[in-house]
């Protein structure tokens, strides 16, 4: 069955949401996309087949069974699942090291869909097909190195030097809307009384349209349904632990957790190190639904409708390692030519809210230094500003992702008008975003206020 997906795969991507899940089980639930869902989002995003450009002529080898499992389902049906993982090596020099899948033959019928009910289009092959990893929702920690560079959205004019991020993301997406907030807890959260501490997470459909968030931080206009939960925050704008934590008065804003901003690579590993943040850390993801985020500690004796535990596979690199010496900060960081130009008409167009089209060449960055390839994953624009002369929020985000090929130096960004709503530009971003296909990436950020 995995042969005939790199067959599926040799020399062109699906182009149709049907063709792309034709291996798929019409029970299939994973990370909360069930088939028919699976299939809407595919032909609803116009980049999805370019952005999978990469996945051209992968092939799948070293495939391990984890478990096998044979049951008798309630209609007296049968049906195998078993579950292996295996690498996936691409063209481009990348691999990612392991995947896990689920398979099934048999019947399907009787299977538990995301919002609790049994699924109504079961199939009974005997042939293996994708049965997905049952969560109703997807989580996920990665990591993620970024040195950024600063250019006046007022001016134009840019920085010299550069600054550094070293973090992890904390990730939860609800694409089939069956959770409304999260809590997360794992290595370097730190303890209290010797527990270890939890954030909250609030659904962006909620920082969206709710009306206890308008005007609230993270209340953009534009959330998409699928991004990522954000972290509810202290008066100060630090996240705050769940328990402690009043989202609808501070609100919810980002999901990254580090070390920001840092000048000197050496003292950003040094922050980051304190954190106690640790590869191979497993971090708790409780998922809830109801009203529990309006109120501080409203999950305290709820039960989560999912329990998940996320792995966080490879810590973010060394950014000493990643940047060499001050002298030469371009060491293991993609090379961009001309930036200070280029990026300088970006804020032009930012400022201004206008459309534009600019070109732009780099040097990739090569083998990182754990040795493993890396390739680029995508380039794209961001800019948000307010929707209202009254203050910040509500305010509207949009992101511009273009694709280029995995192994592309060159390509030209074309960043759209603003929608109309937009009132007052506040922050730009071009950025260029490289992964080793294992949950690090890798990002050259230019970012613009």
């Amino acid at each position: 069955m995995l042969s005939g997906y790199d067959t599926s795969l040799a020399t062109a991507i699906p182009t149709t949401g049907a063709s792309a899940t034709v291996l798929t089980d019409g029970c299939s639930l994973n990370n909360g996309f069930s088939k028919a869902l699976a299939i809407t989002d595919y032909d609803a995003d116009t980049n999805r087949v370019a952005s999978r450009q990469y996945e051209i002529g992968s092939t799948r080898t070293g495939v391990t069974v984890l478990a096998d499992r044979s049951t008798t389902n309630a209609d007296g049906t049968g049906r195998r699942e078993i579950d292996v993982a295996y690498a996936i090596n691409y063209t481009d020099g990348t691999k990612d090291e392991k995947t896990t899948q689920t398979l099934i033959s048999g019947s399907s019928s009787g299977s538990k869909m995301a919002d609790g009910t049994a699924c109504t289009t079961p199939d009974n092959k005997t042939e293996f097909r994708f049965f997905g990893n049952r969560k109703v929702v997807n989580t996920f920690v990665t990591a993620s190195n970024e040195r950024q560079f600063h250019t006046a959205l007022a001016t134009g004019v840019s920085d010299a030097s550069a600054t550094f991020n070293r973090y992890v993301t904390l990730g939860v997406r609800d694409p089939a809307n069956v959770a409304t907030y999260a809590t997360i807890s794992g290595p370097g959260f730190g303890t209290t009384a010797g527990v270890t501490n939890t954030f909250k997470l609030v659904s962006p459909r909620l920082l969206r349209s709710a009306p206890e968030f308008a005007g609230k931080p993270g209340n953009f206009v534009d959330w998409r349904d699928n991004d990522s939960f954000r972290v509810c925050r202290t008066s100060t704008a630090a996240y705050a632990y769940a328990d402690t934590a009043d989202c609808v008065t501070n609100g919810a804003t980002s999901n990254n957790y580090g070390s920001f901003a840092q000048l000197d690579p050496s003292v950003q590993d040094t922050s980051f190190n304190a954190i106690g943040i640790v590869a191979g850390g497993v971090y708790t993801v409780k998922v809830y639904a109801g009203d529990g985020w309006k109120t501080v500690n409203g999950q305290d004796g709820v039960t989560p409708i999912a329990t998940y535990a996320t792995t966080l596979e490879n810590l973010p690199m060394s950014t000493v390692a990643l940047a060499g010496t001050l002298a030469a900060p371009a060491n293991k960081f993609a090379v961009i030519i001309n930036s200070t130009t280029n990026v300088s008409q970006v804020a032009t167009a930012v400022r201004t809210k206008v459309a534009i089209s600019v070109p732009f060449t780099w040097i990739s960055p090569g083998v990182m230094p754990d040795g493993r390839a890396i390739a680029l994953n995508t380039l794209f624009s961001f800019e948000n500003g307010s929707t209202t002369a009254a203050g910040f929020y509500p305010a509207t985000r949009q992101i511009n992702l273009t694709y280029p090929a995995s192994t592309a130096t060159s390509a030209t960004l074309n960043i759209p008008a603003p929608v109309p709503v937009l009132l007052t530009p506040n922050y730009g971003e071009v950025t260029f975003e490289y992964s080793n296909r294992n949950g690090n990436f890798i990002r050259n950020l230019f970012y613009i206020n």
